[in-house]
């Protein structure tokens, strides 16, 4: 039986192939021998040490929803009578599947009170009763580690609340995730996802007291992290969500060996505190960051759990040279603009064809945004939210400002260029000025105090007769970073 006829939405390998298009070679099945997969039993350990602590803010609305019996994801959604589980029969589709297989949900369920931690618990002990010894779609890497990470994290009212068999068939699961990991998370072809694969290794290794686990994590993050975080401390996707989600991360695995007694690698502490000022920087009033090259705009409070322990840290620079951001903060006004090109090939994957886009924020309303593309989303959202479009900048010719060209290594489309990329800012008592541009375009942004958009002069600079439109986003009356937003102001011309 093939992969794709698990869901019978996606008839005919066509449904699934499309996904897989958008999901890469992260989202191919393995196709493990009964040798490996013998492998992964073993000893079960008879408790954890520790429990890895995570800030993530819990996503109220959708726990609700799934306490209720629905599950949504994107566009599509899963209703189950009250108290079942939504596996069983068939998933609509290869997205919802991957979304439910991941376990982001858990805190969102285990957040609502006793009836929430109850349910989250139930829903766990059916998972590892249906899937806990091998299931190839759901034991992908990339899969494994973010549901490993999210149930060592839980907390105690996962493995406090069991009875003895199914507190010992969880431990056997968790342990059985980590040696998948051991054994093949070198093989992880997306680098995002790789550098969670060696935080879950890390994690999983000091709570189960693995040494060679914590050692062959930390090894691997180290590498990942001095490829991934840039001097400045951005993140070499240039998406401000990834450097948020990161810094939860590496903050995880230093508070868990420092509350064992085990010696956090200095990397860790130097890493976090290069990040922290640039994710400071990234943040708008009221703690929403911009919806760019991949990641949603954190409306949940994403920035403030990352930034959480770090003390009152603050940007102190308008620019970021090597993460490609322009910032101008005028009173109540905040304008941030995309001056970088794409990432290089292997971590642009989900990076967006948005160069010279803006975010402009009245205090912590946002005036003008991007779409976004938040995890959840349809795939098919998340592509056409990477275009140029979707983004609040100028359009010529109805192109992208950047080819799109397929990585071999992950099997993602990244954008390329462009070619000429250059911001120039000029500040002169309350009058600010960025002028960005690259070869086929040049944008100019002045702002003076004041308390409406009457302050603010847009240029846009292009070949006489060439086709154009300024498009301005704006998401009032929802959640930015939604995929949803229609341009409020569109002027084509020619």
């Amino acid at each position: 039986m093939s992969e794709a006829s698990q869901f019978p939405s996606e008839r005919g390998e066509t449904g699934f192939e499309t996904w897989l298009q958008y999901a890469g070679k992260s989202g191919e099945v393995p196709s493990h021998s009964p040798v490996y997969r013998m492998k992964l039993a073993g000893p079960t350990p008879s408790g954890l040490k520790a429990l890895p602590k995570d800030p993530r803010p819990v996503n109220h609305r959708r726990g609700e929803q799934i306490l209720e019996g629905v599950w949504r994801f994107g566009a599509s959604k899963v209703v189950t009578p009250k108290g079942h589980a939504p596996w069983g029969p068939p998933f609509p589709n290869a997205h919802v599947a991957d979304c439910i297989h991941r376990f982001h949900w858990l805190r969102d369920v285990a957040g609502q009170g006793d009836a929430g931690t109850s349910r989250a618990r139930a829903l766990c002990v059916s998972w590892v009763d249906r899937y806990g010894k091998w299931e190839p779609f759901a034991w992908r890497v990339a899969v494994t580690a973010d549901r490993l990470i999210n149930l060592l994290s839980a907390g105690p009212w996962l493995l406090g609340g069991l009875e003895p068999q199914a507190r010992e068939d969880m431990l056997d699961a968790l342990a059985r995730h980590a040696r998948h990991l051991h054994l093949s998370g070198d093989d992880e072809p997306d680098p995002r996802a790789r550098f969670r694969v060696f935080v879950a290794l890390a994690l999983a290794g000091a709570a189960m007291d693995l040494p060679d686990y914590v050692e062959a994590g930390l090894a691997g993050l180290e590498r990942e992290c001095a490829r991934q975080i840039l001097a400045d401390g951005g993140h070499a996707t240039r998406s401000p969500e990834a450097l948020a989600e990161a810094m939860i991360d590496l903050s995880a695995v230093e508070d868990l060996m420092l509350r064992l007694g085990l010696n956090a690698p200095s990397f860790l502490t130097k890493l976090l505190a290069r990040m922290a000022p640039m994710l400071s920087f990234f943040t708008f009033p009221g703690g929403r960051l911009p919806p760019v090259n991949g990641g949603g705009d954190g409306a949940g409070g994403l920035s403030a759990a990352a930034l959480a322990g770090h003390g009152d840290v603050a940007a102190r620079f308008s620019f970021a040279r090597l993460s490609g951001y322009q910032k101008i903060t005028a009173d109540r006004l905040t304008v941030l603009m995309d001056t970088g090109a794409a990432p290089e090939l292997e971590l642009g994957g989900r990076a967006h064809a948005g160069i010279l886009g803006l975010q402009i924020f009245d205090g912590a309303e946002a005036l003008v945004t991007s779409c976004g593309a938040h995890a959840s989303m349809a795939p098919v959202l998340r592509e056409a939210a990477r275009r140029t479009p979707a983004h609040s900048t100028l359009t010529l010719d109805g192109l992208d400002s950047a080819e799109f060209e397929l990585c071999e290594d992950t099997g993602l489309l990244a954008p390329i260029g462009p070619e000429g990329v250059s911001a120039r800012r000029l500040e002169e008592n309350d009058q600010h000025l960025i002028e960005g541009q690259h070869g086929a375009a040049r944008l100019t942004r002045t702002a003076v105090p004041a308390q409406d958009l009457r302050f603010s002069r847009w240029r846009a600079h292009h070949r006489r007769g060439q086709p154009f439109a300024a498009r301005f986003r704006n998401c009032a009356g929802h959640q930015s970073g939604c995929a949803l937003c229609n341009p409020v102001s569109s002027a084509p011309g020619c």
